[in-house]
């Protein structure tokens, strides 16, 4: 008789610490998936869908292209610069701004409102890209128009 007391308080004994040990492991769940469920609020902050088409792709620092119905009385026509000679491009003086005349011949506002260290391309006749900074052009364009 005295051995099944002592097997019976083993049993609760071992059954005290199984559910102890279980609670334990419970609030560690609990824990854990609360601990998810908040990482996952973070990381939908910070992601995007997937766009299904090419179309559907943008940028946010893409700016929409501005046009011109005619070209204003202000404007210079770039006909060299860097030592390449351009035909299409011109530097309306009031506005400080370079204007293109696209293929089509619509007048097309190049770098409207990004002007600060932001870099253009410009087509020379014969088609080969020039590179440079927008200010420096601007800059450079002041003065030779103060000349």
């Amino acid at each position: 008789m005295r051995i099944c007391n002592i097997l019976f308080i083993i049993f609760l004994i071992l059954k005290m610490m199984t559910d102890s040990m279980i609670q334990e492991l419970q609030d560690k769940l609990f824990d854990a998936e609360c601990e998810i469920e908040e990482l996952k609020e973070e990381l939908a902050k910070y992601k995007k869908p997937i766009p299904k088409k090419l179309s559907e792709i943008t940028t946010d620092s893409k700016m929409t292209p501005r046009y011109l119905d005619e070209l204003p009385e202000t404007v210079l026509q770039i006909d060299e610069y860097c030592g390449r000679r351009f035909n299409r491009y011109f530097y309306d003086y009031d506005e400080e701004r370079i204007l293109m005349k696209t293929a089509n011949g619509k007048i097309k506002v190049v770098n409207d409102t990004v002007k600060n260290s932001k870099y253009i391309t410009m087509a020379d006749i014969d088609g080969n890209p020039k590179s440079c900074l927008y200010s420096k052009l601007i800059r450079d364009l002041k003065k030779a128009l103060d000349k």
